[in-house]
């Protein structure tokens, strides 16, 4: 869990979210924990290296196709 979750345009769940977090330190430091966790699995440099090379080559292999070769 890296978040608190309310529905859109809801501000009283958004300021009951907000003193949860405020009310809890141990819930603070889990969220953060995990979200930092998070970051540095899926958001790392070699991370995104990885994917956006994934990308171009689904791009240049969609072309390919649609010129006919």
């Amino acid at each position: 869990k890296t978040g608190l979750i309310f529905p859109k345009g809801d501000a009283d769940a958004l300021t009951l979210q907000t003193l949860r977090l405020y009310a809890s330190p141990e819930l603070r430091a889990e969220i953060g924990k995990n979200a930092r966790d998070y970051c540095e699995e899926s958001c790392s440099e070699e991370v995104i290296y990885r994917e956006n090379i994934k990308l171009y080559e689904y791009a240049l292999t969609k072309s390919k196709k649609e010129l006919g070769q």
